[in-house]
């Protein structure tokens, strides 16, 4: 049975169920809404989260088990779809039925399409892997277990100056993140005197990026008239719809005249790199991204092994983040003693500072976001993403290989 199938079938099982009274002690089964993109081009990451979530979800219940506890987390859990429509579809359904904790969506469109609802109704939002800036505001109903993209937007324009770079092309998705991260390196490239172009604004629904492709390739030829290519570069903030930029790319004399810089969305993508086309030219141009340094927690092999036994494949970090979001939420009911909504937000900072879970985590920020603590720089060479540097956030430092 697929993922998407089991969350109808989930929805069903559950049915019109009320959750318990907000202000109780926790007893008997704790409904948590999830809201995972399990169809609907990212599907690769959704059903890794998708398996993450459930094995969290089994795991922290044997948690609650041994410490004696009279109640369990019981997932009601929604497809996304990926889509902004459906996601705020998604939360209105499940808050129908009288559930206030959420763990999800995965991406910053998602979040903004459900942040206003959230915030009207006074419930507990927890997305894996959310980072657009856009989002990062005090006081309201959304927490992520990831800091914003403004650091990576940093670590980016360090890259850039590194390399010698004066004049950035910009390919992005048109949703949120997209959105969020270029304008977060514009405002910082410009600021220390580089040039931003135009670029290449795509829809995140369309299925053929030839023609937007083909717009790149004519920006860039124009820019190469005044400028020299080794001081010229391409953005590409994209999700599994990179292999389709670079395939295309890749039919192009002029676009791999210049070194490719990526977003760290990109890198999540196994598919990117092994692809014959798409792997073989982010090779050719140098691929470089700043990925979120992360570091290992007590449960990150147990829960690598178990993850990737259902996969073919290592599973990302967003798997890692969605089984991290599932625990970070259980301990904050549990160290609120309720399911009421207003002390679970005042619970979070408290059980994510510290939390050793698949990964580690520092803390919360003022506006609820993970603090940052730096980035991984990683190039794709032989179709592999290699570390080839890092960044760290307290210092401004960037130390390559």
């Amino acid at each position: 049975m697929t993922p998407s199938m089991l969350l109808v079938v989930a929805a069903i099982l559950v049915g019109m169920a009320v959750a318990q009274d907000a202000y109780a002690q926790p007893t008997g089964p704790v409904i948590i809404g999830l809201m995972i993109p399990v169809t609907g081009g990212i599907e690769t990451s959704g059903n890794e989260a998708f398996i993450a979530s459930n094995l969290a979800i089994s795991d922290f219940n044997d948690h609650l088990k041994q410490m004696g506890a009279e109640w369990w987390l019981d997932p009601l859990p929604y497809d996304t779809e990926a889509d902004p429509e459906t996601a705020r579809s998604v939360i209105e359904a499940i808050h129908s039925k009288g559930i206030n904790l959420m763990v999800g969506p995965m991406t910053s469109a998602n979040v903004a399409a459900v942040k206003p609802y959230a915030d009207e109704h006074s419930l507990v939002v927890l997305s894996c892997c959310s980072s657009a800036p856009t989002l990062a505001v005090a006081d309201d109903s959304v927490f992520r277990l990831v800091p914003d993209d403004r650091g990576q937007a940093v670590a980016i324009i360090k890259l850039l100056e590194e390399r010698g770079i004066d004049v950035l092309v910009p390919i992005w998705r048109a949703d949120t993140y997209g959105d969020g991260l270029v304008e977060a390196i514009r405002d910082r490239f410009e600021a220390v005197n580089g040039t931003v172009h135009t670029g290449v604004r795509y829809s995140p629904f369309t299925d053929n990026l030839s023609l937007e492709v083909a717009i790149l390739d004519k920006y860039l030829r124009e820019v190469l008239n005044h400028h020299d290519a080794s001081n010229v570069a391409v953005l590409m903030t994209s999700f599994e719809e990179s292999v389709w930029v670079a395939t295309e790319a890749a039919r192009y004399d002029s676009l791999d005249d210049v070194a490719w810089f990526a977003s760290e969305s990109v890198t999540l993508d196994a598919a990117f790199t092994e692809d014959d086309v798409s792997g073989v030219f982010a090779e050719e141009v140098g691929m470089t991204a700043a990925e979120l340094f992360v570091e290992h927690g007590q449960k990150h092999d147990a829960v690598i092994n178990e993850i990737e036994s259902h996969l073919d494949q290592q599973p990302s970090v967003i798997a890692l983040a969605s089984y991290d979001a599932i625990w970070v939420m259980g301990l904050a009911v549990l160290e609120a003693n309720s399911t009421d909504p207003m002390l679970v937000r005042e619970a979070l900072p408290v059980v994510t500072k510290g939390f050793d879970g698949v990964l580690t985590y520092p803390g919360l920020s003022g506006v609820g976001d993970a603090l940052p603590v730096g980035h991984s720089i990683v190039q794709v060479v032989q179709q592999t993403w290699i570390p080839v540097g890092k960044y760290f956030t307290a210092t401004g430092e960037l130390a390559l290989d």
